[in-house]
Parts: structure tokens; sequence; C-alpha cells
């Protein structure tokens, strides 16, 4: 333990020859202003004494440290001392007298543990005790085990269960079967545990005290078995309050210290207390007795953390005698190593800068709420953008989604979780953080309408509908700028950041559906681009213009859809012919033809093929190859019918119509000189007025050199035309 000794002057009737004179009294706890007393209120000694003795001379530093180490090496009696049965000393006031060993008030480790008689599982405890900055306890000798033991072996018969364990330490069980501290994840050093329980599993990762023969011993246990929490602190754990206006009479700081009616005590700094009565939390003051706060109790297992409905009577707070509020209680941190804290309504804390950042922090969700309350000083139009030059800022638009060709124009549907930005006009001071029962108007910064429409100058109304709460937001920007004094009668913690020093983020959230009219003359090999343009009204470059933030454009859906497939999003900034900031954003869409290789290329080519082999066939067949070249070119019909239900209707031929007219014609022409054959052979053939004697079979033989030259001539012209393309 480490002392340090501070001593003053003693002052006496003569200060060459220092004595005490004879006939006064000695008074422990407050200040004696005259010899008839003289004393007051606010000057009553707020704390505790565990022991006090009056010797009659001047002790040396080494004396006085031995005396507040335990030691007590001092070679002489004292003639004032407290005893147990208070035979020198008289009490007066509200003062207490309890009894602690002198083992127990020397034992220098875990003097701010702290039990709480209620039941939560593991996961739950160490909530509980984060809330309060501190952890699970976990003992680190035998002499702390039991000593903690000891001190909450009050709470047996509320907290030991059929297992007869009585809380859990800090451990956690790893993988590997080796326990480590919850607190920090390192080893642990000294453990208790049984020899049959004392390994970790996936099942029991956790541990547990016994309560039953006295040997504190420890076992292994499943973490969702509820069981009374023990918190311990490297400090003396301090609340604070909020919520009493500024002419309260209450304190607002308070430590967690010993018991009262089986629950902790909250102690405060100088003259208030905040115990449990049996029935509900309620908040007295020895300077002020006809003052009290009682915390209306939902739940007879509720604790004052967080923020609670209280009603206070006799404060000095309005003319009514008994008031109902809103207060506040909890640990977070003003200022720390991490910055500020902002408190959640169950009196948990998470960093500021994790307020109103559109991502639930808190379990309540309360993190989340008022966050577009701003202060604004007369004069100010929120109609008008802000008259000096911009910091420029992104618009970042992220679609989700499109559709595909039908017998409609392709429509864009924008996912309405993605959110667009743009900043706002700089306030003048101040700013405010919203903050719960702040006496000052809400108002509303600039808002830049923005409006949105595709390639065709189709106006997007949607854009219209004012988005729920939860979709828009006020961001805070540069947060590392120096906030205001804080209010500490308001319910919640208020920062107050200059307008001039900080910026505002609008952050909108916009359900955009855009018609794309796609151009099908190379369907199904074709490429299409769909356009989105967005643009702010009269607001020309001088005012402020819009960038792209990062890439601009981060498409968050799936790529592939029924029929396309986005290949490459853009985005362009520009001004137009007005000197008004515009953003294009472009989608590329490429067609996924695979389908129609396989349902018709393909299927197409091996008719045309059946048709030509038919030139195979015997010279007098001519029943056969008529009838399965005809019927070639029905089957084709067929597929080319179909195939244009299901596909978009246009005034112009596309190229799969071409490619089924072409071969269809093909197909004929193959029948039409099965035709002429049979009838060379049967006969002959008369050409305008001379008669012409050719033979069945060369001509035959003719065309079937023919006929692949035509097809693989078709066959490259479309491919041309598709690499082309």
């Amino acid at each position: 333990m480490d002392l340090e000794i501070k001593s003053r002057p003693l002052k006496t009737d003569n200060s060459d020859n220092p004595r005490i004179l004879p006939g006064g009294r000695v008074v422990l706890g407050q200040e004696q202003d005259t010899p008839e007393g003289g004393f007051y209120l606010d000057q009553v000694f707020h704390a505790e004494v565990a022991d006090f003795s009056f010797y009659d001379g001047l002790l040396t530093e080494e004396e006085s440290k031995s005396f507040l180490s335990c030691a007590k090496n001092i070679d002489r009696d004292p003639l004032l001392y407290v005893d147990e049965e208070m035979t020198i000393f008289t009490m007066v006031g509200d003062t207490e007298v309890s009894a602690i060993t002198e083992e127990d008030l020397c034992f220098e480790s875990r003097e701010f543990a702290i039990a709480f008689p209620f039941r939560r599982n593991f996961y739950d405890s160490m909530n509980w005790c984060n809330t309060l900055k501190g952890y699970i306890v976990l003992p680190s000798s035998a002499e702390e085990n039991k000593y903690l033991h000891d001190k909450f072996e009050r709470f047996n018969d509320l907290c030991v269960d059929q297992a007869h364990t009585l809380f859990y330490i800090g451990l956690t069980g790893s993988s590997a079967g080796e326990w480590k501290r919850t607190a920090n994840d390192e080893p642990v050093k000294w453990t208790n545990f049984h020899s049959s329980f004392s390994q970790p599993d996936a099942f029991r990762p956790c541990a547990t005290v016994e309560s039953a023969n006295g040997t504190f011993t420890w076992f292994t246990s499943v973490c969702d078995f509820e069981k009374c929490i023990a918190c311990d602190f490297d400090a003396q754990p301090r609340l604070l309050l909020r919520g009493f206006c500024p002419s309260s009479l209450f304190e607002r700081n308070f430590y967690l210290h010993d018991y009262v009616n089986g629950r902790p005590l909250f102690d405060g700094k100088e003259h208030s207390r905040l115990y449990w009565n049996s029935s509900a939390w309620v908040i007295v003051s020895r300077r002020h007795p006809g003052i009290r706060a009682s915390m209306v109790m939902e739940n007879p297992e509720e604790y004052p953390i967080g923020l609670h409905t209280w009603e206070v009577e006799g404060d000095a707070c309005g003319k009514e005698k008994v008031s109902i509020i809103y207060i506040y209680m909890f640990s977070c941190s003003y200022l720390g190593a991490t910055g500020r804290e902002f408190t959640c309504n169950n009196g948990s804390c998470i960093a500021k800068a994790r307020r109103c950042d559109l991502v639930t922090d808190c379990a309540d969700l309360s993190d989340e709420l008022n966050c577009e309350i701003i202060h604004v000083p007369g004069g100010y139009s929120s109609a008008l953008p802000r008259p000096s030059p911009p910091a420029t800022r992104g618009l970042p638009l992220l679609p989700e989604g499109a559709g595909h060709p039908g017998d409609q124009p392709v429509v864009l549907q924008a996912d309405p979780r993605r959110r667009a930005v743009a900043e706002v006009a700089r306030l003048p001071p101040p700013l405010h953080e919203p903050a719960e029962g702040a006496p000052r108007e809400q108002g509303e910064g600039h808002r830049p309408p923005l409006d949105a429409q595709d390639l065709h100058s189709r106006r997007h109304q949607e854009r219209r509908r004012r988005p729920p709460a939860a979709q828009r937001h006020l961001r805070r920007g540069r947060r590392g700028a120096r906030g205001g004094d804080d209010d500490a009668h308001l319910v919640r913690e208020e920062t107050v950041f200059s307008g001039q020093n900080n910026s505002l983020v609008l952050e909108q959230e916009l359900t955009l559906t855009s018609t794309c009219q796609f151009e099908l003359r190379m369907y199904p090999l074709d490429s299409q681009s769909c356009s989105l343009t967005f643009i702010i009204e009269d607001l020309n470059n001088k005012l402020g213009v819009l960038v792209k933030d990062g890439l601009g454009l981060g498409f968050e859906g799936s790529r592939r859809l029924l029929e396309y497939q986005l290949v490459r999003e853009e985005v362009t900034v520009k001004l137009d012919s007005e000197n008004v900031s515009v953003v294009q954003v472009d989608l590329l869409f490429e067609n996924l033809y695979g389908y129609y290789i396989g349902n018709t290329l393909v299927p197409s080519l091996l008719l045309i093929t059946i048709s030509y082999l038919t030139l195979f066939f015997k010279i007098d067949d001519f029943q056969d190859r008529i009838m399965v070249s005809l019927t070639s070119i029905l089957v084709m019909a067929t597929f080319f019918t179909q195939t244009s239900a299901n596909i978009p209707k246009t005034s112009y031929l596309k190229l799969i119509d071409a490619w089924y007219v072409t071969l269809i014609s093909t197909n004929f022409l193959v029948l039409l000189a099965a035709v002429v054959v049979e009838n060379l052979r049967l006969d002959r053939v008369r050409l305008f007025t001379h008669v012409v004697r050719v033979k069945a079979s060369c001509l035959n033989q003719s065309l079937k050199l023919l006929f692949p030259a035509v097809m693989f001539l078709i066959i490259l012209i479309f491919l041309t035309i598709c690499l082309l393309v």
C-alpha cells in the first residue's frame, strides 16, 4: 500500500510552546465555529471513520504510516480513541456505528467489489458490470477468494442455487481448454477449481463459486444458468444523476458503497443517499430532510441505472409539491482515453462518435433516436443555400437490381436502403446535438432539393415522398471539433457544436423508378445503356457543386439478372448550360445470350442441316425428300413463332428475326431444289423458248456443294455483324 503523509503546523495560543488548552471538546465530523458549537449542515463530514486515536504528542512519519497500515508500531497509548461500545465519544445526528474485524479492515485487495442480488446469466452479468465500468470478480489468491466469499455470504438465501453455487467469476474457457480473464483475455495464474470440474469445454465454458462446505471451490458451469452478479472495480464506482433542475437540492454524484435492505447503497458525495427501502429506490438528504425522490417501479428487480421515471417531493424546482420527472443515472465518462461517451437509455455506454451514425449500437436503439434536432438562430432560412463556397461533398448513389426486357420498357429500381449524400449549409453557432429535455427550438437546416430524371427527361416523382424518420438523417461532420459546455440539468448529456466549425451532412434514402428504353436491333447479342441524371435545381457553381465521393457509385445488388448482366457503371460530373452541377449515372448491360444459343441457334442449325441431308437421299425417292424438307420448315417456323412471343415486340427487325427468316428461306430453297431435280428426272425442262436437257443427278450433285458454301457465307455474315457491334 502506497501512503502519502501530509502535515500542517499546529495552531496554538503560543507558537514558542505549542500546547492544547484544556476545558474544550473534541468534535469529529463537524467544524466548530464558536465555543458554543456553530455547527452547520453544509460543513458536515460525510464519510466513514474506521479508527481514531488522539495521542499526547506529534507522531513521526514512520508512526503515521504504521497507524495507517494497521501495524500500529507506536510506543504510547492514545488519550482518546474510538472503542466498540462508544464509551468515550457520543454519536449526534444521522450517524451509524457498525462493527468490522481488523482483518477485514486491513485487507488491501478487492475493496471495491460489489454484489448485486439478482439473477442473470453470465453474458448479462458481464454486460451489467461493464455498464458500471467494472468487470466480473476474479480472486487472484486463496485469501481474496475467501474474502470475497465471506463478503457476499450475506446473500446466500437469495443467490445460492440448487448446485450450491453463489455467483459467476470472471473466467471464460478457450477452445484449447485454457482459462482466461474475461476483463482482458489474459491467462489466469491462480485458480481454485474442483479436480473433477476444472477443464472448460464447449458445454461448460464458464466458472462459478460454490457456497456449501466452506472451501470456496470453483466449478465449471453452463453460461446460461442465472446466478447473482458480483462486480469488481479498479476504483470506487461513481455514478452521475441527470434530470434535476438547476436549483435542485439533490446531489448529482453518487458512489456505490455498502448495502441497505439487501441491495447496494449509492452514497452521495456530501449529504444525499440513494437506497432501496424494500419497495422502491428512494433518494433522501441529511442536509435537507424535507426533500425526497422515489423511483416509479415497473419491475421489483429494477435498479436505478439508466433512464427512469421518478416522483420528486419538496425539491426547489417549482411550485408543485410533487412532480414527475425523468432521471438518468449512468457511469459513462464525459472525457476519457477514447473521447466522450454517450449513455444509452439502459445506462450502457458507447463512444460519442457512434451517436447518430445510422448504425444502432445501443441494445435499446436509443443512440439513433432524436438525431435531427438542431438549433437555428433567428433570420436563418432553410430554403436558401449557404452563402459561402462549399467544401465539396460527394453524392454516392447505390442502386440495387434492374428489370429485364419484356413487353414494357425496362425499369430500374433503386433500393430504399441506399442513401444519397450531399452537404448542407453551415449554420451560425450554436449547433446542438440532440438532447432530450433541451429548452430550445428545433429547426431544419437547408435541404437541397435533389432532382432526378432519366435519359428521356422523365422526372421521377417518387423522390418527393418524405422518407420515414428512420431513413432521414442529419449527421455531424468533423467530430473532432470541440463541443461546448454541457447542461447537467438536462436528462441527456448535451454537446454544443459551433456551426462555423462543424458541417452537417444530409443523408436521404430515395427510391427511384426509372424507365430505360432499350434498342433491340441486335437482340439477343445486344448491349444496353441506361442513364439517370441528378441535379440540385438553382444551385449553380457559385454556391455549390456535386462531386464524386470516391468512385461515386456502388452497385450492391445482383449483377446477373434474368436476361441481362450489369457489366459496368459510370459516373460523370458536368455543368449544364446554366452552370448547374449535374451528375449522370450510366449503367451498361449485356445480354445473357447463352439461352438463345442453346434454344435458338443450335436447333435451327440442326434443322437446316437435316434439310441439307435430303440432297443425299436417292434421287428417285422424291416423297421422302420433300416430306423431310417440309417438316424442317414447319418445325423451324414453330421455333420462330415461340421465340417471337417471348421477346419484346418491335416495329423493326431484330437480329434473331433476321436469323430465322434467313434459315427458313434457305430451307425453302432446298425444298424448291428437290422439286426441280425431280422434274428433271421425269422429263425435261423448258427454259423460255428452248428445251434444255439437264441430267438430274448433275444438278443434285452441284447443290450438295453449293449449299454448304451458302450456309458458311450466312454464318460468316452474322458473326461479322456481332463482332462489329
